[in-house]
């Protein structure tokens, strides 16, 4: 939620890391009309807070909610389930079709396309594969997104933002820049 906020410019976070880490700041008075970025508008609006409380503090109850959302939608159908004969339980699995599977086999080729194959990543793309990334789920995806160390390279460096186009050669090429306070390599 806290990417899709930003993304929308609704919030910024702070590029200068404090001892709290990054400050996250209302950068709009409008509220998002999204019903799950409006549960979360009023915490992130009360008062500037360092991004890793804040989604310690919305994100457990958030979780809830976005899965209620896909099942809603169809992504996600619940099943009923036993263990051991009589111990109850809930599975959720990827719906088939537009809704479920094919949804994450897209979002999948986007990432492969950016990582494997050096194409320029829009803003979303970029950011799922920051989170992917920041979560450390880089390493279950080998089936679908070959390893390779510049595949771990091009993920890192998205992840920390330091992605620029390269000046000369191929267009769709991308390096890894190394910034100090002064100047970049």
């Amino acid at each position: 939620m806290l990417t899709e906020l930003a993304l929308s410019g609704a919030v910024d976070i702070d590029r200068k890391t404090t001892l709290r880490g990054r400050q996250v700041r209302v950068t709009s008075s409008a509220a998002p009309p999204d019903e799950l970025l409006l549960r979360t508008w009023p915490r992130v609006e009360r008062k500037p807070t360092d991004a890793y409380s804040l989604v310690l503090e919305i994100g457990p109850a958030l979780r809830a909610q976005t899965l209620d959302r896909l099942v809603a939608r169809g992504a996600l159908p619940r099943e009923k389930t036993t263990t051991l004969g009589f111990i109850p339980g809930t599975r959720l699995r990827p719906a088939e079709g537009a809704e479920g599977a094919g949804r994450r086999v897209e979002l999948v080729a986007s990432l492969r396309s950016v990582l494997a194959e050096n194409a320029e990543p829009s803003v979303r793309t970029a950011a799922l594969a920051a989170l992917v990334s920041a979560s450390g789920a880089l390493p279950a995806m080998n089936r679908e997104i070959p390893w390779s160390g510049g595949l771990y390279t091009r993920w890192r460096g998205l992840q920390q933002g330091k992605w620029v186009r390269r000046s000369r050669g191929t267009p769709s090429r991308w390096r890894l820049r190394r910034c100090s306070r002064r100047r970049c390599s």
